[in-house]
């Protein structure tokens, strides 16, 4: 069996000689094999910490020059099947969905810390480059989706570093943030919710790698926020998966949020990186983008 995920990456479920199954990743050009080499090289490093992520077996590359890794099958739903499931009231386990909750917000505030005054100016700056070269790299995708407005709208958007410069109150300066490993890309889609615990899939780097914590935060409650990865798992409509998760992640959000000790204007702009990030896998894979720019409208719309 054999699928490809929304970043072009394919995945083979092979049943071994010995009856066990595994999954092979394969990069889908040359061009590509440095991310999947710096993800199983994450995997083997994740693999001597407290967090649980997939075993990898075995490395190496196709005759093509394609890189691949081979990893341990684990047979588990992911958090965004998990919610896609409270569509069908006979089937959702709330126990497990708590459990999930809990958990991952255990792992979250394991890092829980204040930003000084300086660390959130470098977390500004950081955010306006990374929001200024997304704008450059997809303009042409608001230009064919018809939301050339937009983009003007999104490119006389302030910098948020020059602001805090004029316009600061810095938080406490303790338990300051520390250079240290996080996931890189915390979507619902790459957590699978085991009887026992979490696992980790699909490790990846992240703009803000430097603040760990606050990187998968922020991606996460994009994800919560916007129905992201819940979209992706189903082919019902925006609308109906906005209010039915909304209904039942809230809670989460709220948690999350008390983990991210940063100023609300950033986290704010943060957010609205993090759709602009999808803004492209949503376009080139045909999947209705409306609800994105929907999102994207409205995080734009605070008054900066």
């Amino acid at each position: 069996m054999t699928f490809r995920g929304i970043s072009g990456y394919s995945l083979e479920l092979i049943t071994g000689k010995n009856g066990c199954k595994y999954i092979r990743k394969i990069s889908p050009n040359i061009m590509k094999n440095s991310r999947l080499i710096f993800q199983c090289g994450k995997l083997r490093e994740w693999a001597h910490s407290s967090v649980r992520v997939p075993r990898v077996l075995s490395d190496g590359f196709t005759t093509e020059g394609f890189y691949f890794y081979e990893m341990e099958y684990i047979k588990a739903k992911n958090a965004a099947q998990l919610l896609k499931d409270i569509m069908y009231p006979n089937k959702v386990d709330t126990v497990v969905w708590d459990g999930f909750e809990d958990r991952i917000t255990q792992y979250l505030s394991s890092g829980g810390y204040s930003f000084s005054n300086f660390e959130q100016r470098n977390i500004a700056l950081l955010v306006d480059l990374k929001f200024t070269s997304l704008l450059s790299a997809n303009q042409h995708i608001f230009i064919a989706l018809g939301q050339q407005d937009l983009y003007t709208k999104l490119s006389s958007l302030s910098s948020l570093s020059s602001i805090y410069k004029i316009n600061y109150t810095p938080l406490e300066d303790t338990n300051s943030a520390t250079p240290s490993k996080g996931h890189g890309d915390m979507s619902l889609g790459n957590i699978l919710v085991l009887e026992d615990g979490l696992c980790f899939v699909d490790l990846d780097r992240h703009y803000l790698d430097v603040y760990p914590y606050l990187a998968d935060s922020l991606k996460l409650t994009f994800d919560l926020e916007s129905s992201h990865s819940l979209l992706i798992e189903s082919e019902t409509s925006s609308l109906t998966h906005s209010v039915v998760s909304a209904s039942r992640t809230s809670n989460l959000i709220r948690k999350i949020e008390s983990c991210i000790h940063i100023d609300p204007l950033l986290l704010n702009r943060c957010l609205l990186v993090e759709a602009l990030r999808v803004l492209p896998y949503k376009y080139m894979t045909n999947l209705d983008c409306s609800h994105t720019l929907a999102y994207i409208i409205n995080k734009a719309s605070v008054n900066h």
